[in-house]
């Protein structure tokens, strides 16, 4: 499989065999790494793509990793009605993790390198 992505790494279909062989041997952080190149390297993405890349991380706790997905996703697809629930639901869910209430300010203090996307998402998820 990784053979044939070394010489088609635009295919997004080998992408995806690679990406469920991972998971379904259970090599999930690997799953996540490969999903990533995925994104990295495949033109015309789904939002569903960025959202199993973000769950793939979270699965192995790397918050960071899987927060850069979501956003990938939030500048490919703007205004996304998912990919802006799943940002906001990431950060909700972080933020209780460390039994603090889901605030824009404390978001900032809890992830300092996302204060944009946090202004951009906030403009999005307005009515």
């Amino acid at each position: 499989m990784r053979g044939a992505l070394a010489q088609n790494p635009q295919v997004a279909e080998l992408h995806e065999g690679l990406i469920l062989a991972l998971v379904f041997l259970n090599r999930i952080e690997e799953a996540a790494q490969a999903s990533d190149e995925k994104l990295r390297l495949v033109q015309g993405l789904l939002p569903a793509d960025y959202i199993r890349s973000a769950s793939l991380w979270a699965q192995v706790r790397n918050w960071q990793r899987s927060s850069q997905a979501l956003e990938s996703g939030l500048l490919a697809h703007p205004g996304n009605t998912e990919l802006t629930r799943r940002w906001i639901r990431f950060f909700w869910l972080l933020a209780h993790k460390q039994n603090k209430p889901f605030i824009v300010n404390q978001v900032q203090e809890v992830k300092p390198f996302v204060v944009e996307p946090i202004n951009r998402v906030s403009t999005l998820a307005d009515p």
